[in-house]
């Protein structure tokens, strides 16, 4: 089974540029935004930084999804690493 990647910036972040076929759910509201997930499905937050995967991290293991894997770094460092984004207006 495929990781479920969970951008969990806020909006305004997410339309800088992001993953493809990533799922915006910002972490003000990952506590209701998660309620019907698969448990069995792996899930892999994405922040700018990776800061704010911790607090992802506590989110989803009180939810019983405990198949999480950060990715470290965030945006920036997928940026880094010059793989694709997803930019304003869907380019890439």
């Amino acid at each position: 089974m495929q990781a479920m990647v969970v951008d969990v910036r806020e909006p305004s972040e997410f339309a800088t540029g992001h993953i493809q076929g990533e799922v915006l759910v910002p972490l003000r509201t990952l506590q209701g935004g998660c309620s019907s997930w698969n448990p069995d499905q792996p899930i892999t937050p994405v922040c700018v930084t990776g800061r704010r995967t911790e607090g992802t991290m506590r989110v989803l293991n009180c939810k019983d999804l405990s198949r999480v894997s950060v990715f470290a770094g965030g945006m920036e460092a997928w940026r880094a690493d010059g793989k694709p984004v997803v930019a304003p207006g869907g380019a890439k």
